[in-house]
């Protein structure tokens, strides 16, 4: 029974609505805030340190401790040396003496040396380890966090899921590398300057406090810069975002921005976002420019005042030299130790910052998290109600998604949602997976509220299946065992029946590794119908209480949604089952419908019932129940008949009992139908050898290994399944076959459709024992439906699996730095070089400053022993100080700002030049894993911001090293050649172990960074698809897979961590060999008199500088090796060939002639040996509508994608072809005859092929055997078409639609150039009005500048696929493609979208001049069919069928008919 709304319900409904509104605001405002920036505090660092972490960090801070005492014990002994020298000088220790106490003091700097050994290499090795727990256990608790979130949080990134997850794991790295060597050299330098200032106190505190008198006020300057610098650190982390953002969708929808030519327009938006981000890093670059100034001016000038001071001390004779040179070192080493902590400074702004952000997002809390217990009922019956129920998404908190909308979904019963596109239909299944909670009113399952079910246990019982299906990473057995939680939880078996059900078979069979071959990212290789068949499969193996279908048969030719969906009943017999749907041929009388319209709803029944009400406001929503397929040669749609009927069945028809899969019986029941289809074992291999579209059918003939009236037999299983030795193995059950008494009934000479008869061969025998086996439903003719092969230009259509695996297993060589450094100078301008010469200029004066600085310090030194002059000397001396410290501080300030600048631009030069050639990739490239769009933004964010550091950081401490070490080996040879030739002894040495340092750490960066990777990409995919993975109860999967990588990573980790460790504490102890080298072999030229003291000290001091210098920079070993492999990395996206086939073709002419395919033979770059289209010709006139219609994997979408240039057109060898003047049927009979099989050459007898269009008089074609285009548009060949000019005219509709993060306006225009005289409001709302969506635009609080897209306003599928339409019309393009875009639509739309198709068709023919527009539809809606000027049917990549739709859906056995009868048997 029918229940129509009374005017006393309505108004019911509008009270409650207004009462719904009142409490809209009050949550909407409440739920839309972002959490505040939370203030990253020193802690921050140690915001995922645990209690475990205590050993470790213990141990960490030990050995900091340990080694930070290193130095100061060596500023004493260093003392004593130079107390030994002043003693010898002063003529108190005879040369035996002397030679004697050094020999003992050079034992004592060997043993600090050894004790480096030890302390420095564990220091090293255990801080890396430190920070490996750390990223381990941020990562474990950013998944479970992230876990706990609900899905309105997703929704309220305003930058959306995917630049979140690409942020978040730049924020582990930076977080991970500064709590592993950043802080563990902060940690070791701070004990360090605070133990050396402790023995300065000890030796002498009056020269210590002296000496330090500036130290407060530095302090205090540098903590006020340091403050301003964490602003601009979270300024430049929004735009990075937003730069990840736009990149990754911009990858994610490659073929939707290829199409449309927004190339360009990804790339500017994308320099915009990291050109801002900056601006930003240079406030942070600046402001560490003047800190390293600052703080070497101060610890130079700190001379001035010691030196003289203590001078006078010692002329004093209050202190010995010792006493002075002890404390004096201490001090320097204490300021030394607290400059080398500014290089880490920013890495450790950076990391607090990161741990804060990444603690507030684990810690925020989610009012409704994804894991939130509740009660767990032993039993789900599959009562579902809904009472009074209301909802606004976060995204449009204003606007009531549904109104009160009350509703019963019976155990057992198949329930259908229909209604317009955003009338509510897909938020009922939103909120029965609990993935928002209702604004108000109850949702209960058999009796219980939802919200006290725990949503593990109601997910496990309730199965969603999407018309836009999303896959993972991975094989297909690996997906579809996704429906139990994975492989290692199926058999083969079942995945078999599975794939059985789902009539998957040719697909898989014709994939290269069968079962086991990799889909790729989201299923990126497969087509829309594929995708589809893959998550039923999935939803099948599943086999859950409640199942619900959101238009997941859209894809689908009507053949095998009719198959499937026959299986679909038989399988949900006894559960509940809700179908959302379009498709009102679907509903069965004893199905119960609910209609909505604007959330509420407007009526509900039973099918058979709700039919017959009249009713205006559904007129609109729902189409005619039954399907009229014309019995004469043509029939109007105005004058077209509708007949209910109900066919009697046929004498001696089989009624069997049909085992379920479940090992259950179904139902006993009557087949009432005269017409049926049948299908073979799904796993049995095609049999190509029929001959002809007739033929006789036994019934049982069709069990496993019975002939079949095709010739040959159906042999038993032969599915590939390459190797899916993960799956537990299990004897396969035999399929169960059809009763054998079918053989002899009296009906079996049956005449069919060629789509059933290949789809028989090719795909299983599940579908046919469903119907036979029914459950009483009563089939009549099919209704008008909107029929979606789901294969676009935009995705790899129906008959592909292309997956290109060129750069599979290929091994990545890290570049050396000398060709890095090339690539720097060609991306700067003539200012910017001028900038990068001061920056080295500078750099050199840098170098240059320390052992002028040595040179005066060894004067200082000497002072000490000159009795007469020694206080004048010292006083000069110390003066001249003040010169080298503000030339060295202000050449250090423009070194590193200069550098840094020129770095920042250096990198982003090479990450657009990166983005530039990533968008000018052939479609196949972003099929690759390795391409995937995570890892592909992941590396034009974090990869090119360590790259940044080789120029920025790392140049500049490399070059002052060289010409430090350089200058001062010159003057050292000059002045005491002796001394520094055995000081370079130990050279050979130190050399092999630095090289084997970057050698260990260049490999273990590598290691790491992939392992890495692949830890993120488990997360990417995770939280990319939340929905899917929540709605399979996939947490605990993903989660043990991201368990194992990121252990992966820690093993990684660790291992790098100990040879890293081992290297570098040999490299810190060469230091200290040297240093008791020379200074023995030093006292041994003083003591016989080879050289001066004055020489040796001098020698001395250039040497004990230019080893610190040195060590410092062994230290940044490892990450200069992690930015080299990094740089790598984004130089070779940068660097990648333009050689796609895109980039070929200049011809500017416009594109509106005919469209000729000529002989076109077509396979994908995967399996070559498989072709798709086979000599196909066809024209298409100009000025007409063409539908290209089959069944799915005919070869239609990839006809689209040709014409798109989406895919290389392959060159063909010309036939001799005479061109023809007549356009009868003989002359399109011998042009059409190449592009049909031989079964079908032959025309049968009643049918009339009649050509679209003859060859055009003008058309030339090349002599035989010459390669020649086979695709023409206006006589031109489609490869010399420039591409983008091609783009520009031919523009397409896909069934699957992106939006791009910015505002509505924007999309609908996007691609077009800002000059282009289109782009204006006027014609965006006239196209917008064209595709029925403006008057939804107008009702949104901003209207045509509202966000849409990821952090944007959500909208429904229909309104998506709308604003795609408008998007194609607002160009006025000369052809229209047209690739299922009414399949998410409801009639009404649909009605619209046809009739603006029309109208625009009729308005530029009147305006002539080459204006016409030329209409492709690739379509199985029979009312898209009848609105076109010629069909032409396609069938395994062959042209079968073409003439006009009355005559081929009137003629009896024609292919079309039996596509729009859904390919059942004809009486």
């Amino acid at each position: 029974m029918v229940s129509a709304p009374s005017p006393h319900g309505r108004e019911d409904q509008e009270e409650k609505s207004s009462d719904s509104n009142r409490i809209i605001a009050k949550k909407s405002k409440k739920d839309r805030r972002e959490p505040a920036k939370p203030k990253a505090g020193w802690k921050a660092l140690f915001a995922f340190t645990t209690g475990r972490h205590a050993t470790p960090l213990g141990v960490a801070i030990g050995f900091a401790l340990a080694s930070g005492i290193i130095p100061p014990a060596f500023a004493i002994l260093l003392g004593k040396i130079f107390d030994q020298f002043t003693d010898f000088g002063a003529q108190r220790l005879t040369s035996a003496e002397f030679e004697h106490r050094m020999g003992s003091l050079s034992t004592y700097v060997t043993v600090v040396g050894a004790a480096s050994l030890i302390l420095n290499g564990c220091f090293f090795m255990v801080w890396v380890m430190f920070g490996e727990l750390q990223a381990q256990v941020c990562r474990m608790n950013i998944f479970e966090g992230l876990s706990q979130k609900s899905i309105e949080w997703y929704d309220m990134r305003k930058s959306g899921t995917g630049a979140l997850i690409t942020r978040i794991q730049s924020q582990v790295r930076e977080l991970q590398l500064a709590t592993s060597q950043p802080l563990g050299y902060a940690a070791h330098y701070s004990v360090t300057a605070v133990t050396s200032l402790g023995v300065a106190f000890y030796y002498c505190w009056n020269l210590t406090l002296v000496i330090l008198a500036t130290l407060p006020i530095s302090a205090f300057f540098l903590s006020w810069l340091s403050m301003r610098m964490q602003p601009s650190i979270n300024a430049q982390q929004e735009e990075l975002s937003a730069a990840s953002k736009s990149s990754g969708n911009a990858f994610q929808n490659i073929e939707t921005v290829k199409c449309f030519n927004g190339q360009d327009t990804e790339i500017v938006r994308f320099t915009a976002s990291i050109s801002k981000a900056a601006k930003k890093y240079m406030i942070q670059a600046k402001i560490n420019a003047v800190e390293f100034g600052f703080v070497r001016s101060v610890t130079i000038l700190m001379f001035v005042q010691g030196f003289w001071y203590g001078h006078h001390l010692v002329s004093k004779g209050e202190e010995d030299t010792g006493t002075v040179i002890t404390t004096f070192w201490s001090c320097l080493t204490a300021t030394e130790a607290i400059e080398n902590i500014l290089p880490f400074l920013l890495v450790l702004e950076k990391g607090r910052g990161a741990g804060a952000a990444l603690r507030a997002i684990v810690f925020h809390q989610s009012w409704a998290g994804g894991r939130s217990r509740g009660v767990i009922p032993r039993h789900c019956k599959g009562d579902i109600v809904f009472r009074n129920v209301s909802f606004v998404y976060p995204s449009r908190p204003d606007q009531l998604v549904l109104n009160n909308f009350t509703g019963t979904f019976v155990h057992g019963k198949t329930t259908f949602l229909i209604g317009k596109s955003g009338s509510g239909k897909s938020t009922i299944s939103q909120l029965l997976l609990r993935f928002y909670i209702a604004l108000s009113g109850d949702v209960l399952l058999d009796g219980t509220h939802f919200e006290d079910i725990d949503a593990n246990w109601l997910r496990s019982n309730i199965t969603l299946v999407e018309q836009t299906s999303v896959l993972f990473q991975g094989t297909v057995v690996e997906n579809i065992s996704m429906g139990r939680g994975g492989p290692l939880k199926v058999s083969m078996d079942d995945v078999r029946i599975a794939s059985e059900f789902a009539m998957l078979q040719q697909t898989i069979n014709d994939m290269p590794n069968g079962l086991d071959t990799n889909i790729g990212a989201k299923g990126a290789s497969l087509s829309g119908g594929q995708r589809q068949r893959l998550a039923l499969a999935r939803a099948r193996l599943r086999d859950t209480p409640i199942l619900i279908l959101d238009e997941s048969t859209s894809a689908l030719d009507q053949t095998t949604r009719s198959l499937v969906m026959s299986a679909i009943r038989i399988w949900r017999t006894g559960k509940t089952t809700i179908i959302i749907s379009h498709d009102m041929s679907q509903i069965q009388q004893d199905d119960f419908v609910y209609v909505l319209k604007d959330g509420m709803l407007v009526q509900e029944g039973f099918g058979t019932a709700l039919s017959r009400v009249v009713s205006a406001e559904p007129k609109d929503i729902i189409k005619s129940f039954e399907l009229s397929v014309p019995e004469e040669p043509y029939t109007s749609m105005s004058e077209k008949r509708t007949t209910r009927w109900v066919a009697k069945p046929p004498k001696n028809a089989p009624f069997p009992r049909q085992p379920s899969y479940d090992g259950s019986a179904s139902p006993e029941a009557d087949y009432s139908s005269n017409r049926m289809s049948f299908i073979p074992s799904v796993f049995a291999a095609p049999t190509p050898n029929h001959t002809g579209r007739r033929g006789s059918f036994a019934v049982g003939a069709l069990s496993t290994g019975a002939p079949t009236p095709f010739g040959g037999s159906v042999p038993s299983s032969s599915l590939q399944t390459g190797r899916s030795s993960q799956l537990k193995t299990s004897q396969p059950k035999p399929l169960p076959s059809l009763p054998e008494q079918a053989s002899t009934s009296k009906r079996r000479t049956q005449r069919f459709s060629m789509g059933a008869i290949e789809l028989v061969e090719s795909t299983g025998m599940s579908a046919l024992q469903n119907r036979v086996s029914g459950n009483g439903s009563q089939r009549g003719r099919r209704s008008e439906t909107s029929m979606s092969e789901g294969s676009t230009p935009f995705e790899a259509p129906e008959d592909s699996v292309d997956v290109d695996n060129s750069q599979a297993g290929q091994t990545r060589q890290v570049y050396p730095m000398r060709r890095i450094f090339r690539t720097v100078w060609p991306t700067l301008n003539s200012k910017q070089r001028t900038l990068a010469v001061l920056g080295f200029s500078s750099a050199a004066i840098r170098a240059v400053s320390t052992p002028v600085f040595s040179w005066i310090f060894s004067k200082l030194l000497a002072t000490f022993f000159d009795s007469k002059n020694g206080e004048a000397a010292a006083l000069k001396w110390s003066l001249s100080i003040i010169a080298i410290a503000f030339i060295d501080g202000v050449a250090c300030f423009f070194m590193h700002s200069l550098l840094e600048y020129c770095g920042q631009i250096w990198v982003d030069t090479i990450r657009s030049r990166a983005m530039t050639r990533i968008m000018d990739q052939p479609r196949t490239f972003f099929s690759d894993e390795a391409n995937s769009p995570a890892q592909l933004s992941q590396t034009l964010d974090r990869n090119a911001e360590e790259m940044r550091n080789l120029l920025g950081r790392f140049a500049a401490f490399l070059l002052v090293a060289l010409v430090m070490m350089g200058m001062s080996l010159i003057w050292s040879m000059v002045v005491c050649w002796k001394l520094t030739l055995v000081g370079l002894s130990i050279t050979p040495v130190s050399y092999l172990v630095t090289r084997g340092f970057q050698s260990v750490s260049a490999k273990s960066e590598g290691e790491s960074n992939d392992a890495a990777d692949n830890a993120s990409s488990v997360l990417n995919e995770t939280f990319t698809n939340v929905r899917t993975v929540r709605a399979l109860t996939l947490e605990n999967h993903f989660e043990s897979k991201h368990t194992n990588a990121i252990n992966r990573v820690l093993r990684v980790g660790f291992r790098r961590a100990m040879y890293c460790g081992l290297f570098y504490g040999v490299s810190e102890a060469i230091a200290y060999v040297v240093y008791a080298l020379i200074f023995w072999y030093g006292a041994k030229l003083a003591a016989a008199h080879e050289f001066s003291i004055d020489d040796i000290l001098l020698v001395f001091s250039m040497l004990l500088f230019s080893m610190n210098n040195l060590t410092s920079i062994i230290g940044f070993v490892p990450q200069i090796q992690a930015s080299k492999d990094n740089a790598t990395r984004l130089l070779q996206l940068s660097q990648m060939p333009e050689d796609s086939h895109e980039r070929f073709g200049n011809v500017r002419s416009p594109v509106d002639g005919d469209i000729v395919c000529k002989d076109l033979s077509f396979g994908y770059s995967s399996h070559p040996d498989s072709q798709v289209l086979f000599n196909v010709n066809v024209t298409f006139p100009r000025g007409t509508c063409t539908a290209i219609v089959g069944s799915s994997g005919s070869g239609k979408s990839t006809i689209a994608a040709l014409l798109l240039r989406m895919y290389p057109v392959p060159f063909s060898t010309s036939l001799s072809i005479s061109p023809s003047n007549n356009s009868d049927r003989s002359g399109f009979t011998s042009l059409f005859s190449a592009s049909t099989p031989s079964t079908l050459s032959t025309p049968r007898s009643g049918t009339n092929l009649l050509p679209l269009q003859s060859a055009p008089r003008s058309q030339t074609y090349s002599p035989p055997g010459r390669p020649t285009c086979p695709i023409t548009i206006s006589s031109i060949p489609l490869t010399s078409l420039s591409t983008p000019h091609l783009r520009q005219y031919v523009v397409s509709v896909p069934q699957s639609t992106p939006l791009f993060p910015t505002t509505i306006s924007e999309n609908i225009l996007y691609g077009l150039p800002s000059h282009s005289a289109l782009r204006n409001p006027r014609n965006v709302r006239n196209a917008a009005s064209a595709a029925g969506i403006h008057d939804f635009i107008v009702d949104l609080p901003s209207g045509y500048r509202t966000l849409v897209g990821d952090g944007g306003t959500g909208l429904s599928g229909g309104q998506t696929q709308r604003l795609a339409i408008a998007r194609a019309l607002v160009r006025e393009p000369s052809v229209l493609i047209l690739d299922e875009a009414t399949s998410a639509l409801d009639e009404g739309s649909a009605e619209l979208v046809r009739e603006s198709v029309l109208r625009a068709m009729g308005q530029r023919k009147q305006e002539g001049k080459g204006r016409e527009l030329t209409v492709l539809m690739i379509t199985h809606d029979k009312c898209m069919m009848e609105i076109a000027d010629r069909i032409v049917v396609m069938e395994q990549g062959r042209v079968v069928e073409v003439g006009e739709y009355a005559e081929l859906a009137g003629r009896r056995g024609g292919t079309l008919r039996g596509l729009l009868r859904g390919g059942e048997w004809e009486t």
